[in-house]
């Protein structure tokens, strides 16, 4: 009777582990695994799953990501929000949302990378190539650290782990069913236990205050991203074996990419890994701001991680913008002078992406390399992303009016050719908006010869108002004849004249003026007519319709090859084209 007794008792324990068994699995997660990886979930306990997030009496749980988060999980927590309602459920399941910076609330389901420790703690316990829903503390977490695995794991979630079903009372419920880790097999990533970023440095050339600058920038983000702080060195300093390089410096890894550029102005960047060093940049400064910057915001904002890493054989090539026609002065010329309108994005909605297209007018101007450059439209957007791209090659002249305001038609000049010795900026008394209507000009010296000369810059009133661009004709002709006879030096105007070579305001401004058009007069002119298109499409080509740009030149200059720019990439830029002039003084 004992024996029997006892046998029942151990008979009655096996049951009930085996029927707890076959609860927990069956309320447990899925078990698939994904090919190159595996999961690795703790089988969840009957008592924990599921988890009511929202049901007829309420909503219980919150949806949160990152304040700083991108669009993409912004859409990502979007449609955590939405699921109850598109599978099956009423609006009235559907999870409330806020970023997470407003209050914490004791059941939250966190997206991406937040300011939740819980978000911290996951997220540092799963591998670079890995995601995670898990529950912690009345929070569910979705982690990863990569934008697609992220995506990969909101997805599993709505596929596998949420569902809309009916309670005991007959009504809909939005259940939380468990939780789920994928492990990857990739390993091949840069930065691991053996290589931390903590142990890198930025390295930067000593002879660069421009990449200095840009260094610094780049550590003060990683700094306040990832909460690591990184050295900045001038390559005159002993190499180490794990550097962050910027542009064309004395380590090895420069030389091999930087050492044999295709020219002092070339526009071609790349960003690569080699023996744990990463080298980011090209053979100029300019190039480099704008890989580095690129690389920054690819890399170190805007993701779904507090920590970023590489491929191991990280190899991205940003090839630049190609221009069709030769770059080359023509024969016997000693020097460029280019005016390029490059369209204010107030002006026209489709230019809004103002970085982009001043890259394009910088290669433009880094390919072709005028002396001096007559620009207008210059924005106080245009002036933002122009500058550091400029740093080190161009600079302005003037960016504010004398009356305090924004020039939206300023010179700009290359410091390695030329010297500014004077300028200024006079505002038109005839003109439709002050900050348009001025004469940008300065005067300078030729660091190649000691050579001195004037340029003017200007943009003047619309086609539709013809008496005012008469006054404008009048005014600035007779202002570039004072400045020559106060300098006594060749002198050039450049600008948007809103004005054909057959108009009366073209004939009254070279009467005032004593100057010539070079689009006319040049040796070679190898392209001249209608200078304006839509942003983004093809010209319709117009040779019966003459240029509105315009470069003049005085009588002591010999103009000896005249380009409008039309090619593929400017296209791109604005809705003007570049004109320029290629020029010698006459001795």
């Amino acid at each position: 009777m004992k024996i029997l007794k006892r046998f029942s008792l151990v008979l009655l324990i096996f049951l009930l582990l085996f029927s707890m068994l076959f609860s927990c699995q069956k309320g447990g997660v899925p078990t698939a695994t994904e090919e190159g990886g595996t999961d690795a979930p703790e089988t969840p306990s009957k008592e924990a799953f599921p988890v009511v997030l929202s049901d007829a009496s309420g909503v219980y749980y919150t949806v949160v990501r990152p304040a700083e988060g991108n669009s993409v999980i912004k859409d990502l927590s979007d449609d955590l929000v939405q699921f109850a309602s598109q599978n099956g459920g009423a609006n009235n399941l559907n999870l409330r949302w806020k970023t997470d910076n407003n209050e914490v609330e004791s059941t939250e389901l966190l997206v991406g990378y937040t300011n939740r420790p819980e978000s911290r703690e996951v997220l540092e316990s799963i591998g670079y190539d890995d995601f995670a829903i898990v529950s912690k503390n009345d929070k569910i977490v979705v982690a990863a650290h990569t934008e697609n695995r992220l995506c990969e794991a909101v997805s599993y979630l709505k596929e596998h782990l949420l569902k809309v079903e009916k309670d005991e009372n007959g009504k809909n419920a939005l259940l939380y069913l468990g939780d789920y880790t994928f492990v990857s097999e990739r390993k091949d990533f840069l930065f691991d236990a053996e290589n931390r970023l903590s142990d890198y440095s930025i390295i930067y050339p000593a002879s660069s205050a421009v990449l200095k600058t840009e260094a610094e920038a780049m550590r003060d983000q990683i700094r306040n991203a990832f909460g690591t702080e990184l050295s900045v060195k001038a390559d005159s300093e002993a190499e180490g074996k794990q550097e962050i390089i910027l542009g064309r410096t004395n380590r090895g890894l420069s030389q091999k990419h930087f050492a044999s550029s295709t020219g002092a102005y070339s526009f071609s960047s790349l960003i690569t890994v080699e023996d744990k060093q990463i080298l980011i940049g090209g053979a100029t400064d300019a190039v480099t701001v704008s890989a580095a910057r690129d690389f920054t915001k690819q890399y170190l904002g805007g993701g779904c991680s507090y920590t970023f890493n590489l491929d191991a054989k990280t190899y991205l090539l940003n090839t630049g913008y190609s221009f069709a026609e030769s770059t080359d002065l023509a024969e016997g010329a000693e020097m460029r002078i280019m005016s390029f309108n490059v369209l204010c994005e107030l002006w026209d909605a489709k230019a809004v992406d103002v970085e982009s297209r001043m890259k394009i007018v910088t290669a433009t101007l880094l390919t072709y390399s005028p002396e001096v450059v007559g620009l207008q439209e210059i924005s106080d957007k245009c002036y933002q992303s122009l500058n550091p791209l400029f740093e080190g090659t161009y600079a302005f002249v003037d960016t504010k009016t004398e009356r305090g305001l924004t020039n939206f038609s300023p010179l700009a000049y290359n410091i390695e050719k030329v010297t500014l010795l004077e300028h200024g900026v006079k505002t038109l008394a005839s003109g439709n908006n002050a900050k348009l209507r001025v004469i940008s000009w300065g005067y300078f010296e030729r660091k190649s010869d000691g050579e001195r000369f004037f340029v003017a810059n200007t943009h003047w009133d619309l086609t539709a108002m013809p008496e005012s661009r008469t006054k404008q004709a009048i005014e600035m002709g007779d202002f570039m004849v004072a400045m020559k006879e106060k300098y006594n030096c060749p002198v050039i105007s450049t600008g948007d004249y809103n004005t054909q070579s057959h108009q009366e305001q073209f004939q009254t401004y070279l009467d005032h003026s004593k100057l010539a058009d070079a689009g006319l007069t040049a040796k070679v002119i190898n392209r001249n007519f209608k200078s304006t298109h839509k942003l983004f499409e093809d010209p319709v080509p117009a040779p019966d319709t003459l240029a509105i740009d315009h470069i003049f030149y005085s009588s002591d200059i010999e103009a000896l090859y005249y380009n409008m720019l039309i090619d593929k990439t400017v296209i791109d830029a604005s809705d003007h084209f570049p004109v320029y002039a290629d020029i010698r003084f006459k001795k």
